[in-house]
């Protein structure tokens, strides 16, 4: 998925919700952009950090995402 959906997340956002490092992984693979944000301004950086998935957030540090970036409320990933 590379469209975003109504809430105007892509599969990496789902991966991360899923907490599966392998699937946030198969996305990266496919082109996902881990910096993507969707209609909040979540990015997957910023549910990983809910979720407190130390793995996930590895994986999009390693992929490239910028860690300062604000949601809707100005809240960023820290």
């Amino acid at each position: 998925m590379t469209d975003g959906d109504r809430l105007g997340r892509v599969a990496v956002h789902y991966a991360v919700v899923d907490g599966g490092v392998v699937g946030v992984r198969a996305a990266l693979a496919e082109g996902a952009d881990p910096g993507a944000a969707d209609g909040d301004g979540w990015t997957p950086l910023h549910f990983a950090a809910q979720a407190q998935e130390p793995v996930i957030v590895e994986e999009l540090l390693a992929a490239g995402v910028f860690v300062d970036v604000p949601d809707g409320q100005g809240n960023t990933a820290l």
